[in-house]
């Protein structure tokens, strides 16, 4: 079995997604995504699950924009994510219309990036965690499992723009998942990515979760947009 890159097309957009399939049936073109599988599923050592959907949308916006609080939900999302409302009409003239699509659950949708506005010299991905002392005041365990996102590339990416997600395990006993995407040349609509499935791994007991976009050679930063987060909480044992 080999990781390949399948282009689909789905409801008049296209997009890459990396899955395994024997290479003597299907006609792919080679992916350099990393796909994880476990020698066994994750021990369940909880006594009760939490999905909650995180859609951003009870965040009031300001001329369109704000800060993601903190923390929210539970998790605490780094600098370089923050909130936008995509139909605000303060926005108009701001944002392309191609983008107005990008809050799935309107008003809200998050904006990632490599920049953070509070520390312009750092060029860190986009990540959201569950602290230890959040975790302790809302009952939960210090780790979360991530289920389905959808996401987008802002405005139409050219050749070679890639998505890439990075789950760092709550244990260092176990290796970082990671999975990639590569996003065709034009405007897109946001598609459901069920890391799961597609990953062919469980995204489980996790500490923190990293995304970013980046083009061609230099790595250059590329804007993304994701909406109805779906994460799973653990109720520590009492």
């Amino acid at each position: 079995m080999h990781a390949y890159t399948v282009l689909y097309l789905i409801s008049g957009f296209a997009i890459l997604e990396a899955f395994s399939y024997p290479s003597a049936n299907t006609q792919v073109r080679l992916s350099h995504a990393k796909i994880n599988v476990p020698d066994s599923p994750a021990s369940n050592s909880i006594n009760d699950n939490i999905t909650t959907l995180i859609t951003f949308d009870d965040i009031r916006t300001r001329d369109g924009i704000a800060d993601v609080p903190s923390p929210y939900h539970a998790l605490n999302f780094s600098s370089a994510y923050w909130i936008v409302a995509p139909t605000d009409p303060a926005l108009d003239g701001y944002i392309s219309d191609h983008d107005l699509n990008a809050a799935v659950s309107p008003p809200n949708a998050l904006i990632g990036s490599r920049f953070h506005p509070d520390d312009p010299s750092e060029d860190t991905p986009a990540s959201f965690f569950l602290g230890a002392s959040t975790a302790a005041r809302e009952g939960l365990e210090p780790y979360f499992d991530l289920d389905s996102f959808y996401v987008k590339p802002l405005d139409a990416p050219a050749p070679g723009v890639w998505l890439f997600v990075r789950g760092y395990p709550y244990d260092d006993d176990r290796e970082p998942l990671t999975w990639s995407v590569e996003f065709v040349v034009g405007y897109h609509e946001p598609f459901l990515v069920k890391i799961e499935e597609y990953s062919r791994a469980e995204w489980r007991a996790l500490g923190k979760v990293e995304m970013w976009a980046q083009f061609g050679v230099q790595r250059l930063d590329w804007e993304f947009c994701v909406d109805d987060l779906r994460v799973r909480f653990h109720e520590a044992w009492k």
